[in-house]
């Protein structure tokens, strides 16, 4: 038997034969064992997989044995299942209704299910009823079942849609009001429903999606033949079209079970897979030189098994370490797959990947900021914020504070450099000439900085003027702002030039008097020479200490003085999402120049230009560099690293209403991306991830990122590792390949969920290795209380 679901397997649980008679009458007197060939061609013919005849209230073990032998044959029928269509005397608080429900039992117990016939035995030509209606009490019912003692799935009639207002049809499930329908649905009392007419399938549907009730009601279709010369109708005078129900399951009664009780593994049309998806067929591998084929379904494939077994190093050799693993693990990788002789044969080429997340690349990718850098992602992003207008109004700031505490620094070495020199006794010698050269060139920091502002505007104008969104009228006004910048940089080069001038009258003069000055000294005394460079000290002196008072005079108490201000982020909507383009701060201001500041200091430190010395900035700056001497060129590298990274962009996908800066959890971001990817059509391949349950709870797993796993499932093949049993079981993959050692060698087993052999059970495997997996396995099968062996 196969070990993974290729295709839907076509079912009709529900076909009479003669047994039905006593109920039926003549419609059923063709369904003989002597014409069961004319019900297999039928069978064959629409390409049915899975059967049963389920009479009403009454079993046929030889008609039931010798249709199973088509299970042997190459027909398309590769399950028969014992069953019966049971009819069953229900009470709510005002009436009284009979439902029938179709039966299915476990056909692995052959004595058992033999005995059925000899349990339901007729009494004077019709089954042994405890009530007037023709049916067993719920009581009695109840009881048949636990004397038949086999595992069972009930499928109770409802024929009329639940939109209809003859939804009180006789043998339905709703006949008996919604009151007790909802009591059937809550209690899981019935693994499914069944209808027949194909119209009933859309209003079903409906209701459904209505009611919320995906996961507690499942609808099944049964043809309900009675005459089986004119399978698949009901008998010769049926007008209504039947349309057969897909089940996404192995031939097994258990794949029965887990098919019946999962919505997604219903449908009307075989469309459990995307047949145009790129799919691996199987991981090759070769263990001690035996070649081992592990098949893959086109659906969603596990990897669990013991831990430090190799389940991440097995993706990333089947990737060919597609995400760049770092040297030291591949390294690792390698070294542990030489010493166990194992050699990976499977490699997917990169272009047939979708996505490929190792453990901890979903964080990486919110966290780090690389959400932009994905080829699939990035195309839902707006365009990044422009940060150059925050950014200059900040650094512009932190020049005004540069250029203070500089200036307090060269207050500090003026003072130092205050000349020292001889005090001559007499200065009274009236032959000396004192000569100065005090006369100072004209510098202008201020201007110079406003003609490179000036003539910085140039381009951006040109650019602006260039845009194709400039109406005429802005055209107009840009070249009337043109036109006053170019005259604003004329007058300003014009004092420039002025300036210049002036500088060299200033040299010319200078030059003058030291030459005369050199002239002069040769003819003097020595005495004359020294009172006049005592007088020239002098005059040097007091220069310097009136520079020195001006300067102190200007060092005031720095203040940072710069408004508030949002930084808009650029959103673009994507169904309920918000694509985000934004900068790491979302304002800027004095609090936030000040918390810059404070990152780079010292705590409990605060920086006072008016008294800031050298030293004790020195001391003061975090992790201070030992090859820099400098401080103020520390302080400034420092500010401009986190100017740096506060003012790069970032990326972030939010919630519709969300706030667009808040730092979302690690969880919630997983669950954010998963949605976007399991909605994704556009991009084939394969998706690939280690551990999706990190940094995300329980409940998000159970309430939203199962059935984001199950839509992507339907459209591509998944390959995961995981250790979270609800990545298993609740999301009831299509495959599970199990890595274990077993006497020191190295083990794969492999199979759908409800695969078994004589060596083992994929459930069991889980129960057994799987942390939380028993409790997971017993919820899932829904029907643990009747001791289903898995």
């Amino acid at each position: 038997m196969e070990k993974i679901v290729d295709k839907g397997l076509k079912v009709d649980l529900h076909i009479h034969s003669i047994l039905s008679k006593h109920k039926d009458g003549s419609k059923v007197n063709f369904n003989t064992l002597k014409n069961l060939p004319t019900l297999i061609k039928k069978l064959n013919d629409n390409n049915v997989n899975i059967c049963s005849i389920t009479d009403h209230d009454a079993f046929d073990f030889s008609l039931y044995n010798k249709l199973k032998d088509e299970e042997k044959k190459k027909g398309s029928i590769k399950k028969i299942l014992p069953g019966v269509e049971f009819s069953v005397l229900f009470e709510s608080e005002s009436e009284k209704r009979v439902i029938h429900i179709v039966t299915i039992f476990d056909d692995r117990d052959v004595e058992k299910v033999e005995k059925i016939q000899e349990i339901l035995k007729f009494n004077r030509d019709k089954p042994n009823y405890d009530t007037e209606e023709l049916a067993f009490s719920e009581n009695k019912y109840l009881d048949l079942l636990q004397k038949i003692d086999i595992d069972t799935v009930m499928i109770a009639h409802q024929k009329a849609s639940l939109t209809s207002n003859n939804s009180k049809k006789d043998g339905d499930a709703s006949s008996l009001g919604i009151k007790k329908f909802n009591e059937f649905l809550f209690t899981d009392y019935f693994e499914a429903y069944e209808f027949r007419n194909k119209k009933n399938e859309i209003f079903n549907k409906n209701y459904i999606h209505n009611s919320n009730l995906e996961e507690a009601l499942r609808f099944i279709t049964g043809s309900d033949c009675h005459d089986w010369s004119v399978y698949p109708n009901e008998n010769s005078s049926s007008t209504s079209e039947y349309k057969y129900t897909y089940i996404k399951s192995l031939p097994t009664f258990k794949g029965l079970i887990m098919a019946i009780t999962d919505h997604m593994r219903i449908r009307m049309v075989d469309s459990f897979f995307n047949p145009s998806s790129y799919k691996i067929e199987s991981i090759d591998i070769k263990i001690d030189d035996e070649k081992i084929k592990i098949p893959l379904s086109k659906g969603i494939n596990v990897i669990i098994g013991d831990n430090s077994i190799g389940k991440s190093l097995l993706l990333n050799e089947i990737t060919d370490y597609n995400k760049g693993c770092k040297g030291t693990i591949k390294k690792g990788f390698k070294k542990y797959l030489s010493e166990n002789n194992i050699e990976i044969k499977t490699k997917i080429k990169s272009e047939t990947i979708f996505f490929c997340d190792m453990q901890g690349d979903i964080r990486e990718k919110f966290d780090g900021n690389k959400l932009k850098g994905s080829d699939f992602l990035k195309k839902y992003f707006p365009e990044d914020v422009n940060p150059l207008t925050y950014r200059t109004k900040v650094e512009n700031e932190f020049k005004r504070f540069y250029d203070a505490i500089e200036e307090k620094f060269q207050y500090d070495e003026k003072k130092q450099l205050l000349p020292k020199y001889y005090l001559p006794i007499n200065e009274t010698i009236s032959q000396s000439l004192t000569f100065t050269n005090e006369v100072k060139q004209i510098k202008n920091i201020n201007l110079s900085k406003l003609i490179n502002d000036l003539t910085s505007l140039e381009n951006p104008l040109s650019s602006i003027k260039n845009n194709t969104e400039m109406s005429l009228q802005d055209l107009e006004k840009l070249n009337e702002i043109k036109r006053l910048v170019g005259e604003l940089l004329i007058t300003q080069n014009n004092k420039k030039l002025a300036m210049e001038n002036e500088n060299k009258k200033i040299n010319s003069f200078s030059t003058f008097v030291k030459l005369f000055k050199t002239d002069y000294m040769k003819t003097t005394t020595d005495e004359q020479k020294l009172i006049t460079e005592f007088l020239e000290n002098k005059q040097h002196t007091i220069n310097e200490i009136t520079d020195l008072i001006k300067k102190n005079l200007n060092i005031k108490k720095f203040e940072f003085d710069i408004a508030e201000c949002d930084i808009q982020p650029n959103t673009r909507p994507l169904a309920k999402f918000e694509f985000v383009s934004k900068l790491n701060i979302d304002k800027i201001g004095n609090s936030y120049i000040n918390s810059i500041l404070e990152s780079v200091l010292n705590k409990q430190w605060k920086l006072k230009v008016k008294e800031i010395t050298k030293n004790e900035l020195k001391k003061n700056i975090s992790y201070y560099p030992k090859e820099i001497d400098d401080p103020l060129e520390v302080l400034k590298n420092k500010i401009n690293e986190k100017i740096e990274s506060d003012f790069s962009p970032k990326h972030s996908i939010i919630e519709d209403g969300m706030d667009k800066y808040k730092d979302l959890s690690s969880g919630f971001n997983s669950q954010i991306y998963f949605t976007i990817l399991s909605g994704e059509t556009n991009h084939k391949g394969v998706y690939i991830i280690d551990q999706p349950e990190d940094y995300v709870s329980q409940r998000s797993i159970r309430e939203r990122l199962i059935s984001q796993f199950k839509e992507m499932g339907e459209r591509r093949q998944v390959i995961i590792v995981t250790h979270n049993p609800q990545f298993i079981v609740n999301l009831d993959v299509d495959n599970v390949i199990f890595l274990g050692k077993e006497d020191n060698k190295f083990s794969i087993k492999s199979g759908a969920l409800e695969y078994e052999n004589e060596d083992y059970s994929i459930l069991k495997i889980i129960a057994d290795n799987v942390e939380g997996g028993l409790d997971t396995v017993s919820r899932r099968l829904k029907r643990y209380e009747k001791g289903i062996q898995f």
